[in-house]
């Protein structure tokens, strides 16, 4: 496990482009993860989180994974979505 943004981290898949995590803060719920799995992100790759981030206002949690913020963490973005534990 790691650490990033304030949550403990493990990793349930990775490719090349990017890794998703359930994400552990103490007294919350967990969250789902999904960032760019090395360095510099491809434009293609920031403009994919960003688009799902964008989503979120027409999704609905009893049907999708609903994006909760997208941040930057030492320079990568990071998708955090609701984790429905499935």
């Amino acid at each position: 496990m790691t650490e990033r943004a304030g949550y403990l981290l493990e990793v349930l898949t990775a490719d090349s482009e990017l890794t998703l995590s359930r994400g552990h803060r103490t007294g919350e719920p967990s969250v789902l993860v999904l960032e760019t799995t090395a360095g510099e992100a491809a434009p293609e790759i920031v403009e994919r989180l960003a688009h799902e981030y964008a989503l979120g206002a027409e999704l609905d949690s009893a049907w999708a994974v609903v994006p909760l913020s997208l941040s930057r963490h030492d320079g990568r973005p990071l998708l955090t979505l609701e984790d429905r534990g499935g």
